[in-house]
């Protein structure tokens, strides 16, 4: 009798708006957060996540919205030593001897490695305490570039309805990439 006293309880305050329909729907220990964004700021990397909220706007479906996704960890693919472009700091070809990296700036770079278009910070690493210089041959216009190791994680999203009905699931829909070993060199143009 207090079992069923305590569902009708549950389904009266829930009915009734005063009870959180999220806090019913997905598990205490599983990390919860607004937006992508607040869980990349908050450094998570837990193989489950979910954000609370699917985003109103035109790109969401309405019955969509209101609901929250729970991304589940699929797979991990290494790319190593990739080229992931041109120094952000460097955007010309330019006749010059060398190049200067400071240890202390780190700067956003964008890439695409295949699986979509990724953003994250690189910065010279070097027992030296300022910096280092990578030599360029001066009688050719040249330019600098990053080499990394990539990792990418993908992740299955589960869509959940504000009811915590399951509404669709997208494989390997979500992907985030982090860098290392990242290392600079440069380009010469031969003309």
């Amino acid at each position: 009798m207090k079992k069923l006293t305590m569902i009708f309880l549950a389904i009266t305050l829930c009915l009734s708006g005063l009870m959180s329909v999220s806090a019913m729907s997905y598990s205490n220990d599983t990390p919860v957060f607004n937006s992508l964004s607040e869980r990349e700021a908050a450094g998570d990397d837990s193989d489950v996540f979910i954000i609370k909220e699917i985003p109103q706007n035109e790109e969401v479906q309405p019955f969509y919205q209101g609901g929250y996704i729970e991304y589940r960890y699929a797979r991990t693919e290494n790319d190593n030593n990739k080229r992931l472009g041109y120094h952000p700091d460097f955007p010309n070809w330019k006749y010059v001897k060398e190049y200067w990296f400071s240890t202390s700036k780190t700067v956003s770079m964008g890439f695409n490695i295949g699986y979509g278009y990724f953003s994250a910070g690189v910065a010279a690493t070097t027992s030296s305490s300022s910096g280092y210089t990578i030599g360029a041959d001066q009688n050719y216009k040249s330019r600098p570039w990053v080499r990394a190791d990539v990792e990418t994680k993908f992740y299955d999203m589960y869509i959940y309805d504000d009811s915590g009905n399951l509404l669709e699931i997208s494989e390997e829909y979500y992907k985030t990439a982090t860098i290392s070993d990242v290392q600079y060199f440069v380009d010469h143009l031969d003309y």
